[in-house]
């Protein structure tokens, strides 16, 4: 049982590693299904980043480098491996991140802000207290 520990242990211990990384956004356009099945390797790896990472990292330093990478702020991202959210204290090795992923990449979720223009509210327009 000790060898199996061990060698899962090693398997979240690494440097200079490949990491994939498949970048959406949270409006859910990205969820279709598409009509036909991609037929090409390219086609299928098009929204995918590859970044360089060792397993002593951070979330966060690798937010940060994508940050620079794609210009979207770190505050801004939401880091999913399977169905775990990354937290952005932990290590990729902590987090049980797997390196070499280009079957099951890394899923990073871009939180937009609703930036529609809203109505300002009307408050105590309307009653005593408005004098």
């Amino acid at each position: 049982m000790a060898y199996c520990e061990r060698e899962n242990k090693k398997r979240f211990e690494y440097s200079n590693a490949y990491l994939f990384i498949k970048l959406k956004d949270d409006s859910g356009g990205d969820n279709k299904k598409p009509s036909r099945a991609l037929t090409t390797r390219r086609v299928a790896a098009k929204s995918l980043s590859k970044v360089t990472v060792n397993s002593t990292q951070t979330v966060n330093e690798l937010k940060v480098d994508l940050y620079r990478r794609l210009g979207i702020s770190p505050n801004d991202m939401l880091m999913i491996n399977g169905e775990n959210v990354l937290e952005d204290d932990k290590t990729l090795g902590e987090s049980r991140v797997p390196v070499n992923n280009e079957e099951t990449p890394l899923i990073l979720i871009v939180q937009s802000h609703d930036e529609d223009i809203r109505e300002l509210d009307r408050g105590f327009q309307d009653t005593a207290l408005a004098f």
